[in-house]
């Protein structure tokens, strides 16, 4: 019902226009050229929708897909019933579903992080991979992943146990992170996404930064600092 009476965003076309170039062209581009162009900010996201647009299913219809996976990812990792009718009501009510319904990735994107925050606090395996992928959907992910990397360094207990934290934390995110940003400046010869390149004029008003920037930074890392505040003999309390 809602590839038949939604329409996609603007900003959502953009960049399926990207995917329908790199499916039938083999370059990411944007509009009728032949050359790269930067510009495709949700990266594995829009590599996804060239994979489906492929074998000949529309870009608005696969976002509108993975997006459902992605509900049903959230749903599923939720255990009791009665939890689980919540968060169906919350997906209904929040502006996530209104995004996800314009062609963004909103709910797939929610849905991985909380994929990552169940593999944190479980202390499972695959936290780091599974990060770099949040990354790489959404470059928001690298905000989101430092605090669950934070949240398992923290939770070790041992030095021997530490060194292997950082081990993985290296070979599974660190290093192919900088990999790809050499991949991009190669390709687009560019290092950072578009957004990095185009909101950023003007001038400061404190050095290098926007005084209301620290200000909207400051009221998610206060909380954040006070939460490690709580922390004690590496142990995590809340």
């Amino acid at each position: 019902m809602a590839y038949q009476f939604t329409i996609p965003s603007e900003d959502a076309v953009i960049l399926f226009e990207y995917a329908k170039n790199l499916a039938t062209k083999g370059v990411i581009t944007y509009g009728g050229a032949d050359t790269p162009i930067e510009g495709a900010t949700d990266f594995l996201w829009m590599l996804i929708i060239a994979a489906f647009k492929k074998i000949g299913i529309t870009e608005f219809f696969s976002a509108l897909l993975l997006n459902f996976v992605g509900a049903v990812i959230l749903i599923a990792l939720v255990k009791p019933f009665w939890a689980r009718l919540i968060m169906v009501l919350g997906l209904l009510c929040t502006p996530y579903l209104y995004s996800s319904l314009s062609g963004f990735s909103a709910i797939f994107f929610s849905a991985w992080y909380c994929w990552c925050l169940y593999l944190a606090l479980q202390k499972k395996s695959g936290l780091y991979f599974s990060i770099l992928i949040l990354c790489l959907v959404r470059p928001d992910g690298v905000v989101w992943g430092a605090g669950l990397i934070l949240l398992r360094l923290l939770d070790v207990q041992d030095q021997a146990t530490r060194k292997k934290e950082i081990r993985n934390l290296i070979t599974h995110l660190v290093v192919p992170g900088l990999m790809y940003f050499l991949w991009r400046a190669w390709y687009f010869a560019e290092w950072l996404p578009l957004p990095f390149l185009v909101k950023v004029a003007g001038e400061r008003d404190l050095i290098l930064v926007w005084s209301q920037s620290l200000v909207a930074v400051g009221a998610t890392l206060i909380p954040a600092l006070i939460a490690v505040a709580f922390v004690k003999n590496r142990r995590i309390y809340l």
